[in-house]
C-alpha cells in the first residue's frame, strides 16, 4: 500500500493529473483506458474539459459541438455525478427540449465521447442503470470514478460490477414520458430511499410525450412494450403519469385497460400527479389524478402541489430545466422525495442524499414534498367568477349538465362517453389555452350548425354569457367566419333569443385561431335552459370545436311561477330546441328531467288542447252522472 501511495504522488508531480481512489479498495472489478484527442475544443473523438478553478464552469451545450457526443461529468473527486449527451445546440426548442449549458463543479473535468467507443459505452451504460434519456444529462448515483493524465493523453474510468439486489427489494416499474423519466427521477428516487435504509429496484418503460392510452393499446408499440415488462418480470409496484393534455376521461378509459394488468401482476398501482408550468395544467391535473386515485384506490403523489408549494415559498429555486417544459435537478430531487413519502410512507426530511445541490435548497425542497404530501389531493377551491364592467358575477353553469344535437367526434378532444353522452367538459369551468387543448369538448354536425342546452337546475337571473372556438387548421372551420347566437329558457320549451355574441380574438395558438364570443345583458334575463347554437360557415369538417360554456349571473334562485293545472300556455317560442336523436319525443311530460325538457320541442296549439281536456272532462262528467243515476234507480 505505501508503495502505491507513494507512485501515486510521484505520478501528480510529474503531470497535471486529476485521480480518484476508492478509499479502503486497492482495485476495481473494472479499469478502463483509452486515448484522449484533444482538450478545450471541439468535440471529436475522446476530449476533456478541464475545471482548473475554485469556481463552476458553464460550457454551451453549443461551444463544442455535443450534439453527437456523450459527456461524463466528475466532481474534485473524481467521482461520476452527471451522464448524457447529444445535446441539442438550438435556443429555440425547434428539435426539442434543449438543455442549453453543462456545469462542471470546481476541480473537476468533463469527459465528452462517442458510443464508437464501445470501453466508454459499456461504462455509459452501467452507470446510467437503465435510465431512459434524450438530449440531456442527469443525475448519476452509481459509484464510478474517473481521471485524466495529461502526460500519457489517458482517459481512465473504475468501477465495481453492480451489486444484485436482495430478493425482498421492492420492484418499481415506472410507466409515463418525459415528466418521469427527465433527470433521471427514479434513479433519484432509489437514491434517497437509499439514505433512508430502504432498498428499492427501478426501471423504466418511459417513452418522450406518451400518453397511457397508447399503453394500453395492446397494438401500439408503447402497449406492447408495457405487455413485455409484464410478461418477464413481476413487480411491486407501477407508477402511472400521464401526457400534459391528458384529462380524466382520457387517462379513466386507459386506466380501465391497464389495471387489471396490474393486478394480474400482482403488483399495486401507483399514480404520480406530475407538475405543471401553469394554472391551467394544474387545475387539469387536479381534476384528474385524484378522481383516479378514487376510482381505483390507489396512492398518488401530489407533485403538482410540491411544485406550487415551492414556487410560493422559494420562488429562487428553479424547479424548470432549460426548455421551461420539463423539471431541473433541483424539480427532479423535489419529485422523488414527493414519490417516497407518499408511496413509502418515508419522511424525506433531513435525508442525506443531495443530488449535489446546496444544503439550504435540499433542506427547502424536503420541506415542500413533506407539505404536498400532507395536504391532500383538494384543489384550492377555484373561483370561477368573473368581473365585467365593474361587477362580479357567479358562474351558475360550473358542473351543470346539458345535452346537444351535435354528432360524436371520436378522438382526444371528444366530449362523449362510450354511450355517447356529454363528459362535461363543456361545463367543467376550464376554457382551453390552445387549439389542441385536450380541455376542449368537441362534436360533430353535418350541416355546420349545432347547439349545447346547459340545464342550470334553478331559474337564474343571468347577465353574461360566454364561450369559445378554435379552428382554422386541421380543416376545422376558422371561427372568424362563424357565429354564435343565445337563447334562453324558463322550462325548456318555449326560448327567447338573445342575439349573437360578439366574438374576440384569443391568443394564437401555432396555426390554430381562436375567438372568445361573450354576450351581456345589463338588465338581465331570468332562465333556467340556456342554448348555445354554433353556425360554421367554412371548412370541409363541419366540427364544432369548442371548450367551454360558461353563464354568469347574480343573486340566488328564483322561484318558478306557479304552474295552474287547468292551462297551458299559448304563447309560441321564438325558438324551438333541436331535439338529440330521431327517437326524440315530440311531446315533453309534465314531469321532465332536465336531458329531456331542454331538447324538446316548444308546445303549440295550446287552445286545441284546451278544448281536448274540455271534453274529457265532459265525458267524464256525464259517465258520473249515469252511475249516480244508475244506483238510485236499483235503490
Amino acid at each position: 500500500m505505501k508503495r502505491m501511495l507513494i507512485s501515486l504522488l510521484l505520478l501528480a508531480l510529474v503531470s497535471p493529473t486529476v485521480l480518484a481512489v476508492r478509499p479502503g479498495a486497492e482495485g476495481y472489478d473494472h479499469e478502463v483506458s483509452v486515448a484522449i484527442k484533444g482538450y478545450d475544443t471541439t468535440f471529436s473523438g475522446v476530449t476533456v474539459y478541464p475545471n482548473d478553478t475554485d469556481k463552476p464552469r458553464v460550457i454551451a451545450s453549443d461551444t463544442y459541438n455535443f450534439r453527437y457526443a456523450k459527456v461524463f461529468i466528475f466532481d474534485k473527486d473524481g467521482r461520476l455525478i452527471e451522464a448524457g449527451g447529444d445535446l441539442l445546440a438550438n435556443k429555440d426548442g425547434t428539435y426539442g427540449a434543449p438543455q442549453l449549458s453543462v456545469t462542471v463543479p470546481a476541480g473537476g473535468f468533463l469527459a465528452a465521447f462517442s458510443s464508437s467507443s464501445k470501453e466508454l459505452w459499456n461504462c455509459y451504460n452501467v452507470a446510467m442503470e437503465g435510465a431512459m434519456l434524450y438530449n440531456a444529462t442527469m443525475s448519476i448515483i452509481y459509484p464510478m470514478y474517473g481521471s485524466y493524465d495529461k502526460g500519457t493523453n489517458t482517459l481512465t474510468i473504475r468501477y465495481d460490477d453492480p451489486v444484485a439486489p436482495s430478493k425482498d427489494a421492492p420492484r418499481y416499474l415506472f410507466v409515463g414520458n418525459s415528466t418521469t423519466y427527465f433527470n433521471g427521477t427514479p434513479i433519484k428516487f432509489k437514491a434517497v430511499t437509499a439514505a433512508a435504509g430502504k432498498e428499492v429496484v427501478v426501471e423504466y418503460c418511459t417513452f418522450g410525450s406518451a400518453y397511457l392510452s397508447e399503453f394500453a393499446d395492446p397494438n401500439h408499440e408503447r402497449g406492447k412494450a408495457f405487455r413485455e415488462k409484464l410478461k418477464n418480470n413481476k413487480y411491486d409496484y407501477i407508477v402511472f403519469q400521464d401526457a400534459a393534455s391528458a384529462d380524466y376521461y382520457m387517462s379513466k378509459a386507459a386506466m380501465d385497460v391497464l389495471m387489471p394488468l396490474v393486478e394480474a401482476n400482482g403488483a399495486q398501482g401507483l399514480l404520480y400527479m406530475r407538475y405543471s408550468t401553469g394554472d391551467a395544467g394544474t387545475e387539469r391535473h387536479y381534476g384528474n389524478y385524484p378522481r383516479l386515485a378514487e376510482d381505483f384506490d390507489l396512492p398518488c403523489a401530489n407533485v403538482t402541489g410540491a411544485f406550487n408549494i415551492c414556487r410560493e415559498e422559494y420562488p429562487d429555486i428553479n424547479l424548470m430545466a432549460d426548455d421551461g417544459g420539463h423539471h431541473s435537478c433541483e424539480g427532479s430531487y423535489l419529485i422523488a422525495c414527493t414519490w417516497m413519502y407518499a408511496f413509502m410512507g418515508v419522511d424525506p426530511r433531513g435525508n442525506t442524499y443531495t443530488a449535489n445541490l446546496p444544503a439550504e435548497t435540499v433542506a427547502a425542497l424536503q420541506e415542500c414534498a413533506v407539505k404536498a404530501v400532507e395536504a391532500g389531493l383538494e384543489l384550492p377551491e377555484k373561483d370561477l367568477s368573473t368581473t365585467h364592467e365593474g361587477t362580479k358575477y357567479e358562474n351558475f353553469s360550473a358542473g351543470k349538465t346539458y345535452t346537444t344535437d351535435g354528432a360524436l367526434y371520436d378522438g382526444k378532444w371528444t366530449d362523449a362517453d362510450e354511450n355517447g353522452n356529454p363528459l362535461g367538459k363543456r361545463t367543467d369551468g376550464n376554457f382551453a389555452t390552445a387549439g389542441d387543448d385536450t380541455a376542449m369538448g368537441c362534436w360533430s354536425t353535418s350541416t355546420g350548425t349545432t347547439s349545447i342546452v346547459v340545464d342550470l337546475e334553478e331559474i337564474r337571473k343571468l347577465h353574461l354569457f360566454r364561450t369559445d372556438l378554435w379552428g382554422g387548421t386541421w380543416g376545422i372551420p376558422n371561427p372568424a367566419d362563424s357565429t354564435v347566437s343565445i337563447s334562453v329558457s324558463v322550462d325548456g320549451k318555449a326560448y327567447t333569443d338573445l342575439g349573437e355574441a360578439t366574438p374576440e380574438d384569443l391568443e394564437a395558438s401555432g396555426e390554430w385561431k381562436g375567438k372568445l364570443y361573450t354576450l351581456f345583458s345589463a338588465e338581465g334575463v331570468e332562465a333556467r335552459y340556456i342554448k348555445f347554437t354554433y353556425t360554421m360557415n367554412d371548412g370541409n369538417r363541419k366540427f364544432c370545436w369548442s371548450s367551454e360554456n360558461a353563464v354568469y349571473g347574480l343573486g340566488d334562485a328564483i322561484e318558478p311561477p306557479a304552474e295552474n293545472p287547468g292551462e297551458e300556455s299559448t304563447e309560441e317560442s321564438t325558438e324551438t330546441s333541436t331535439e338529440t336523436s330521431a327517437e326524440a319525443s315530440t311531446e315533453a311530460p309534465a314531469e321532465s328531467t332536465p336531458a329531456e325538457s331542454s331538447v324538446a320541442p316548444a308546445e303549440k296549439g295550446g287552445s286545441a288542447t284546451l278544448w281536448i281536456v274540455l271534453g274529457a272532462v265532459a265525458v267524464a262528467a256525464v259517465a258520473v252522472v249515469g252511475i249516480l243515476l244508475g244506483r238510485k234507480k236499483r235503490a
